[in-house]
């Protein structure tokens, strides 16, 4: 398959982890609260997807 052949899926599982670093790292700067933590759970949600 040419997809496993030139690895694009695993490149994009490790782009997705890198944006979602991106991500916690910019919600760093608020205040704890119900909000920040529904976000974060979106994106460990996100890149926790195998499918």
């Amino acid at each position: 398959m040419l997809m496993k052949r030139h690895k694009a899926i695993e490149a994009t599982f490790e782009r997705a982890r890198s944006y979602g670093g991106i991500a916690q790292d910019a919600l760093a700067i608020f205040p704890a609260s119900r909000e920040k933590d529904a976000l974060q759970d979106v994106i460990g949600f996100c890149i926790g997807r195998t499918h």
